[in-house]
């Protein structure tokens, strides 16, 4: 599966990562999250493998009140950075 996420606009604020968002992206490495984002649902980075670092603009508080759903392993045991 070939993944392309692009964001031009802000036209909102992004506040949720959907179910199934990066489902078998296997070439993603890294990911930037913003802090405006509360929750991230089931099966989001799933097959994810190459997942290795996750940057995060916002604080490891905010980072562990955000509701991560299940399978989002390599999300969770990638490097996080707060930057």
């Amino acid at each position: 599966m070939l993944c392309f996420y692009f964001w031009h606009l802000r036209i909102g604020v992004l506040t949720r990562l959907s179910k199934g968002a990066f489902y078998d992206c296997s070439n993603l490495t890294s990911i930037t999250i913003h802090n405006s984002v509360t929750s991230i649902g089931d099966w989001a980075f799933y097959e994810c493998r190459s997942l290795t670092q996750v940057n995060y603009k916002g604080t490891e508080e905010q980072w562990n009140k955000m509701q991560i759903g299940s399978y989002n392993f390599y999300l969770t045991y990638a490097q996080r950075n707060y930057i």
